[in-house]
């Protein structure tokens, strides 16, 4: 299991230090109550992206979107719910 990803408000408060160009990293990194690590993550990201959030991670894809999954969930419900519904 992984380490747990950096909030929004954090990468936020990391990206307002450096642009301020007046502390290091490690300084950054000790206000903050992250790694060094982290902060120069949070700033490749930003230079990339130019956006505070993370960036997506590698993986496969689901099989059924929530949409679909919601779908089946109703139908499967009603068809129960049917099945039953002169049983007293």
């Amino acid at each position: 299991m992984g380490k747990k990803s950096v909030t929004n408000e954090v990468r936020c408060q990391i990206i307002g230090l450096l642009k301020d160009k007046t502390k290091s990293n490690r300084e950054i990194a000790k206000l903050v109550g992250v790694s060094e690590k982290c902060v120069r993550t949070t700033r490749k990201n930003n230079d990339i992206c130019g956006t505070p959030k993370e960036s997506t991670r590698p993986g496969r894809p689901r099989k059924l979107t929530y949409r679909d999954r919601n779908s089946l969930f109703l139908q499967l419900a009603s068809e129960f719910n049917s099945k039953f519904k002169n049983v007293k």
